[in-house]
C-alpha cells in the first residue's frame, strides 16, 4: 500500500514543499503546514536529531508521495501530512498507524521527555483526522495549543518606527551566525550555539536575506524574524518572531514586522499569516496591534506513551 522511506536532503525538501503548496490552499484549514514552516520544523527543531530517524517520506509502488511524516522525539509529538486524496482513508490510518508506532519507539530514546504522553495536532476542518486519532486511542485537550492568524497585504502597512540609532535589515551571512543564536536564545530561552545556528543557514531552505535583524547601536541583534514564501498560494509566514530581553518594550518588534511585510507585498504575497500560542495574552495583543486576526484554534490530541 505505502511505503516510508528515510529523508535524504534537499531534493526531498524540494518535494515536500511542492506537495504542501498544493495542499495548503485557503490558510492551511484542514491541516497543512505551510511551506515555510517544513524547513523550520526540520532544520530548527531537529537541528540535533538524526532526520533520517524522524522524517519520512511515504510513496506507493510508483513512488507517489502519499504522505508525509515528522517526528518530534522530545515532547513527544508526530504529524503526518497526507494527500487530500487520502484524508480519512485506510490509507491514511494506516500511516498513522505506522507515525504512532515509530513516535513511541523515538520516544524511548528522550531521557528528559516534556510529555508523558503522545501528542499530535488537529485542526478544525480536520475531522476526518481527529475522527482516525480517536479510533486508534486519543483524547482531545479541551483548550486549544495554537492560535492560526492571518493579515491581509493588500491593506496599508504603516512606515516602521525606531528608537535612535536602531536599524533594520537582513542578515547578512555566516559570520553573523553567533549574533544571532544569541538573540534567538535571549528570545525564547534556548541554547543556540554559534555553530548550531551556522549549520542552520547552511541548511536546505533557509533564505539568509529573509532573516530580518533590528541592530542596536552597540552593535547587538535586538529582535529578529524569519518569514517565508508560498510562491503557489501567495501566503507568507512569520516563523519564528522574537526580541532579546534587553531590548523588550520599545516597539522594536511591531517596527521588524511592518518593514518585513513591505518586503512581503513587494514579493507578491496577498496574506501573512503567524501562529502563537493560545492563552498567550501578550501574543494576542501584539499580534492584533499590527493587523492580525485569530482564523481559527488548533488543538492537541493526546495519548498515554506505552
Amino acid at each position: 500500500m505505502f511505503k516510508p522511506r528515510p529523508y535524504a536532503g534537499a531534493e526531498d525538501l524540494q518535494k515536500l514543499i511542492t506537495f504542501n503548496a498544493m495542499a495548503y490552499g485557503d490558510g492551511g484549514k484542514d491541516g497543512y503546514l505551510h511551506v515555510g514552516d517544513i524547513p523550520h520544523r526540520i532544520y530548527n527543531g531537529l537541528r540535533r536529531y538524526n532526520l533520517a530517524d524522524l522524517v519520512h517520506l511515504h510513496e506507493d509502488e510508483t513512488g507517489n508521495l502519499l504522505a508525509w511524516s515528522v517526528i518530534m522525539p522530545r515532547y513527544p509529538a508526530f504529524d503526518v501530512q497526507i494527500h487530500p486524496h487520502w484524508r480519512g482513508s485506510a490509507v491514511e490510518e494506516a500511516i498513522l498507524i505506522w507515525a504512532i508506532h515509530h513516535a513511541q519507539q523515538q520516544s524511548r530514546h528522550e531521557k528528559a521527555l516534556l510529555e508523558d504522553e503522545l501528542l499530535s495536532d488537529v485542526y478544525p476542518a480536520g475531522t476526518a483526522r481527529a475522527e482516525l486519532l480517536l479510533k486508534l486511542g486519543f483524547y482531545a485537550q479541551e483548550k486549544p495549543f495554537l492560535v492560526h492568524a492571518r493579515r491581509p497585504l493588500n491593506q496599508p502597512i504603516p512606515d516602521s518606527k525606531l528608537p535612535e540609532g536602531f536599524i533594520i535589515r537582513s542578515a547578512q551571512g555566516i559570520d553573523e551566525a553567533g549574533k544571532l543564536a544569541e538573540v534567538h536564545a535571549g528570545a525564547f530561552g534556548s541554547s543556540w550555539t554559534p555553530e548550531e545556528y551556522a549549520t542552520l543557514m547552511r541548511s536546505p531552505g533557509y533564505v539568509v536575506e529573509h532573516e530580518m535583524v533590528v541592530v542596536a547601536p552597540d552593535g547587538r541583534f535586538a529582535a529578529f524574524c524569519i518569514y517565508w514564501l508560498d510562491e503557489v498560494n501567495k501566503i507568507a509566514l512569520f516563523e519564528p518572531v522574537g526580541t532579546h530581553p534587553d531590548f523588550q518594550r520599545m516597539g522594536l518588534g511591531q517596527a521588524l514586522m511592518y518593514e518585513t511585510m513591505h518586503r512581503m507585498q513587494n514579493a507578491g504575497m496577498q496574506f501573512a499569516e503567524v501562529n502563537y500560542e493560545f492563552g498567550n495574552d501578550v501574543s494576542n495583543k501584539f499580534y492584533k496591534g499590527v493587523g492580525f486576526e485569530p482564523q481559527y484554534s488548533i488543538y492537541s490530541y493526546n495519548k498515554p506513551l506505552e
